[in-house]
């Protein structure tokens, strides 16, 4: 959780396609700073999209590291994502859903674990949406940049999802449909 940015991505409902996927680049930016730009970045995408119906989601913080500057970078970022939430249904009218990346790689079938889960979904969401922004390190590696893209739209994917089980949930004919097949 040492990386200088922060991916995010904002898809149509219907088709998944994105209308913006991009970083918010925070390197050498203290905590203030960091908020002010993430919370900037909201705002403008807001506002570019004004006709939208938001359904937002955030990426729940996986892990604290407990080494001296580590942590306090991890924690940095965990409070970050903490502003990000709230501000985020002040900024959209909606309230986020919290993502666990583990949900979003079971709902797209990937079963891989730790880093190699993270690149099978890079890969997933390359051969899906072929205009992808892919960023890679000075030795044509791939950058961990395009994985916080990748996450950002597993969590918008995800997020969408949850909308539509919570719409089903309360369409009573659809649950009465449903219990019927079974």
């Amino acid at each position: 959780i040492t990386q200088p940015c922060i991916g995010y991505a904002a898809l149509r409902f219907d088709t998944l396609e994105p209308v913006k996927i991009g970083l918010i680049d925070l390197v050498g930016l203290d905590a203030s700073a960091k908020k002010t730009e993430a919370l900037n970045a909201l705002k403008s995408l807001r506002k570019q999209n004004t006709g939208a119906t938001w359904v937002v989601g955030i990426k729940q913080m996986a892990r604290v590291g407990h080494k001296g500057s580590q942590y306090f970078k991890t924690a940095d970022l965990i409070r970050l994502n903490g502003v990000l939430a709230d501000q985020a249904e002040r900024i959209f009218k909606t309230e986020p859903y919290d993502i666990h990346m583990r949900q979003v790689q079971t709902h797209l079938g990937i079963q891989a674990q730790s880093w190699a889960s993270r690149r099978a979904m890079f890969d997933y969401v390359v051969a899906k949406v072929p205009a992808f922004p892919v960023v890679k390190t000075h030795n044509n590696a791939l950058a961990d940049e395009s994985l916080n893209m990748t996450d950002a739209w597993g969590c918008a994917v995800f997020a969408k999802r949850r909308r539509r089980v919570e719409e089903m949930r309360g369409d009573e004919a659809a649950v009465a449909s449903i219990k019927a097949r079974f």
